[in-house]
């Protein structure tokens, strides 16, 4: 179990989990957000050449972007992160709390 205190958490935490399994690496990063940005990258810096304003490294020296995102874009960032390591979305499971996947 991970105590996470922010949206962002999440992703650094499936990230950890993705690069512990050695699903995600620095050979297979970036992992694109969008076309202008990165959710994971081997440097803190997106596509268009600035540089993260706010990360967390993981694994291996991978960083995670954690720009404060909402629920619902954690989500979306959560699903590319998954599906870019070959992980379906289907096959996760988050427990809030005594709330538990059905």
């Amino acid at each position: 179990m991970v105590e996470l205190r922010g949206w962002s958490d999440v992703i650094v935490s499936v990230a950890e989990w993705q690069a512990a399994t050695g699903r995600l690496t620095a050979a297979n990063v970036p992992v694109a957000s969008s076309n202008r940005g990165y959710i994971v990258n081997d440097l803190p810096v997106h596509p268009t050449g600035k540089a993260y304003n706010r990360y967390k490294t993981v694994g291996t020296g991978l960083v995670v972007f954690t720009p404060g995102y909402s629920a619902s874009n954690v989500r979306k960032m959560v699903r590319k992160l998954l599906e870019h390591c070959g992980v379906g979305s289907d096959a996760v499971c988050l427990q809030v709390g005594s709330l538990a996947c059905g």
